[in-house]
């Protein structure tokens, strides 16, 4: 997983991004660690790599610019495809 080396999250607090808050505080939280993926070259990498996480166990913190909440829930329940 080379893109890892890449990752600007290594370069801050790693608890903004998994780190044990209070609901006020998590929102916060996550709105700032969501901020700064959104700066980073391998976003898809890291949602890719989280989304193959949840697909096995649910997962914490903020992955790909997404909350895992959101990442699990699409993990167990993916889109179906359309038929035209």
């Amino acid at each position: 997983m080379e893109w890892i080396q890449q990752a600007v999250c290594r370069q801050v607090d790693p608890d903004l991004f998994v780190g044990d808050c209070h609901s006020n505080e998590l929102r916060h939280r996550e709105k700032r660690a969501i901020k700064i993926c959104l700066t980073c070259p391998v976003i898809d990498e890291c949602r890719a790599y989280a989304f193959g996480l949840a697909r096995q166990s649910p997962i914490f913190g903020v992955w790909g610019g997404m909350k895992a909440v959101d990442i699990n829930k699409q993990a167990r329940h993916p889109a179906r495809k359309r038929v035209a």
